[in-house]
């Protein structure tokens, strides 16, 4: 399941959870259903601190006697540093020629 279907989930069962029962003749409001999720939410984005993913994207060149590209896989990671701010680590793990090879001081070649 993604992290996107999770949240919608939880968003989903936190509003549930307010809805009246049959054993309860108290009603609750959309505005107080909707302050609920919104809790939620905002606590959830506040606690969010990474995001790890693959990545395939394509590099094209466009000019007169340049090679045509190449196409890359690697493995990304934000990682959150502060209220607004993110890094982004991208390890290239595969490219048009073959696998990335380990040079120096554990960086990867893709060229």
């Amino acid at each position: 399941m993604t992290t996107f279907w999770r949240v919608a989930a939880s968003v989903g069962l936190a509003g549930a959870a307010w809805l009246p029962t049959a054993e309860s003749d108290q009603r609750v409001g959309l505005d107080q259903i909707l302050e609920a999720v919104g809790q939620y939410v905002r606590e959830y984005e506040r606690s969010f601190s990474a995001v790890v993913s693959h990545e395939q994207y394509a590099q094209r060149v466009v000019a007169p006697g340049a090679p045509g590209g190449r196409e890359l896989r690697s493995e990304v990671a934000l990682v959150a540093v502060g209220d607004a701010e993110w890094l982004m680590f991208r390890e290239c793990t595969r490219w048009t020629a073959g696998p990335c090879t380990t040079g120096g001081a554990g960086s990867r070649r893709c060229s």
